[in-house]
């Protein structure tokens, strides 16, 4: 998808996206040859023990995780250290973790959708479970569990999870950064002669099997659940409308017109009549009885479509925002299991240059 057609996204986002992919391969050794140089000038062999270059990302988990677009951000991380490791730079993704800014109980609860459809915040015992499903141990002092949940999904071997201000000391050659932190710079955009390559996180919607088949059934696109619920039943509706019970109303009018109005005098003509009248009763009730049966049938389609795109829209589209900005981090492993991140780190493009639908069942 186009980010145009994603609601909320800022303008200053899009523009440095397409500059960065403007700009030539990401990964042309010229490109980070500066870095890379500035990197081993200021740390050595390299920032992390053993000598790894660091590919840093630095989120606000909170005390539930972060939205799924933090995560997001830890996935590029993981998935550009990787391409550069691949690439004959030996690189680790170091996750670092920014305490909570005052007021920051003033800003929205990740949310997400159960099973049922039904869009909840996030109870803080889901992460207990989730830990223990994953076996973490309880947080020590100065941890957080939102990091530890973190560090075990992403992998040991894939990356690296410190508090901020130590993941800030490490010297980095690539630094994954998501809407705020571009709004924040004033050289967003392009990668600055002595700070690391600023690449843009990865942007997507998460499509489960369910909602893919709605949108398949219907014939919406993603974009089509921002306009919100009653736009895309309404959509749906127009185009499920019949002429059928219109049609047999107008049959039962002429059949009423036709078979009425004054027989041949005399016997015969009296039993004519009723004959006629016997005759006319039986194809009116039968008109009337396929007319109701066609609205029923046609009544229970759009209650059925009612009820599969209100439960898309708030899969993909909850509240005609991003999934990404409204749902928290760890919806991921609770609704795809812990493996779906890892299936997610595998499906994200972090070369493209517009919002993903990435489907994960």
């Amino acid at each position: 998808m186009r980010f145009e057609e994603v609601p909320g996204i800022p303008r200053a986002w899009t523009d440095f996206v397409r500059r960065f992919r403007a700009s030539g391969d990401p990964f042309d050794p010229a490109r980070f040859g500066r870095s890379v140089d500035r990197v081993h000038r200021t740390s050595g062999d390299g920032p992390l023990p053993d000598g790894a270059l660091a590919v840093a990302a630095h989120i606000r988990p909170g005390p539930l995780g972060g939205p799924v677009s933090e995560w997001l951000k830890c996935l590029t991380a993981v998935r550009v250290a990787a391409e550069l490791s691949a690439r004959g730079w030996r690189s680790t993704a170091v996750i670092g973790l920014h305490p909570d800014p005052p007021g920051a109980g003033c800003r929205p609860t990740p949310r997400l959708v159960d099973s049922r459809g039904v869009i909840r915040t996030i109870d803080p015992a889901e992460l207990g479970l989730l830990a223990e499903l994953l076996r973490v141990p309880p947080p020590g002092e100065g941890a957080r569990l939102p990091g530890l949940l973190l560090g075990r999904l992403l992998g040991e071997e894939n990356a690296v999870v410190l508090e901020s201000s130590a993941a800030a000391a490490l010297p980095a050659v690539v630094e994954v950064v998501g809407f705020d932190d571009v709004l924040e710079r004033a050289d967003s955009g392009r990668p600055g002669e002595k700070g690391p390559v600023l690449w843009p996180r990865a942007s997507a919607t998460l499509l489960d099997a369910r909602s893919r088949r709605t949108l398949e059934r219907y014939g919406l696109g993603p974009g089509d659940l921002f306009a919100g619920e009653e736009a895309a039943v309404g959509r749906i509706l127009g185009r499920m409308r019949t002429t059928v019970p219109g049609r047999l109303e107008e049959l039962r009018g002429e059949v009423l017109r036709v078979l009425s109005g004054p027989g041949p005098p005399g016997g015969a003509g009296e039993r004519f009549l009723k004959f006629r009248d016997s005759c006319r009763g039986r194809i009116v009730y039968q008109l009337d009885k396929v007319r109701r049966q066609c609205l029923e049938a046609v009544a229970v389609k759009e209650a059925a479509a009612r009820r599969r795109v209100r439960r898309a829209c708030h899969a993909l589209a909850p509240g005609g925002r991003p999934q990404e900005e409204v749902f928290g981090g760890v919806w991921i492993p609770l609704r795809f299991s812990p493996a779906g991140l890892g299936r997610l780190r595998e499906r994200l493009d972090i070369l493209s240059p517009e919002h993903q639908l990435i489907e994960m069942d």
